[in-house]
């Protein structure tokens, strides 16, 4: 006869098998014949996320509760967005490819915020726009009604680790927006955004997806310093070698 024990832990039930080669003999005199059979139980990554958006105060802090969405966002050099991953600001200074599960005959409103300026110890003008975009079909962003213009993650040097924050919200028809446009160079009216109130004005009710990744200052923050780049072809080392031999370098 066989003698079956169980055993179960939260995350992997167990099933352990055991068979005696001989009825008579005490089991602890026995050659053991175990078999392990293991079934996982799968990951729900909708659930997972909720957790790193508790975890990190994205809830309550702005959103009243969990989507039930996850917006994938892909980067150059498949840099994938996964909740609470920590990325370099040069890393996401193109916009990336979204997706999330969309309706394809309803309109979306998608929005990218830095919930952490101007420093994570002072949200007196919580939240900066980074990217806004209205009256997406389905999860096309391209083809959307862009509001603000992208940029990518801008933390100032010693404002601590920002919190970057997607979310999408469906919309009930293809809205007017009376926003006026802000630019790609455009600072001074990204700041003081409040994606509640933005919600409310619409009647978007709760988002139905939701991503966010960390970020925090480095050199390739300061604006001048991307333009200087791009005008001039000087690579990030060159320009670390140059700021290291002068500490007084204004940076911003």
């Amino acid at each position: 006869m066989k003698r079956i024990l169980k055993e179960k832990t939260p995350a992997s039930p167990v099933r352990l098998f055991i068979s005696p080669k001989s009825q008579h003999t005490p089991i602890g005199f026995q050659n053991l014949s175990i078999v392990m059979l293991i079934t996982c139980v799968p990951r729900d990554p909708v659930a997972d996320m909720g957790k790193l958006l508790k975890k990190h105060r994205l809830i309550p802090d702005v959103l009243p509760c969990a989507p039930r969405g996850i917006i994938s966002a892909l980067y150059p050099c498949d840099i994938q967005v996964e909740p609470g991953l920590l990325i370099k600001p040069d890393e996401v200074r193109k916009p990336p490819i979204l997706r999330w599960q969309a309706e394809p005959y309803k309109y979306y409103t998608f929005m990218m915020i830095d919930l952490d300026f101007p420093s994570r110890a002072d949200h007196s003008s919580r939240s900066w726009q980074n990217w806004l975009v209205g009256n997406v079909p389905g999860c096309d962003v391209i083809n959307g009604q862009e509001l603000t213009a992208y940029v990518g993650s801008r933390p100032d040097m010693g404002t601590g680790m920002h919190r970057y924050l997607f979310v999408a919200y469906k919309q009930i028809c293809e809205l007017d927006f009376d926003e006026s446009y802000i630019p790609f160079d455009s600072t001074e009216t990204r700041g003081g955004f409040s994606i509640n109130r933005f919600a409310k004005k619409y009647a978007l009710g709760n988002p139905v997806a939701a991503n966010f990744f960390m970020s925090e200052w480095n050199l390739t923050c300061d604006y001048a310093v991307f333009e200087h780049m791009t005008k001039h072809s000087i690579s990030l080392r060159s320009f670390s070698k140059l700021n290291s031999s002068d500490s007084h370098s204004e940076r911003r």
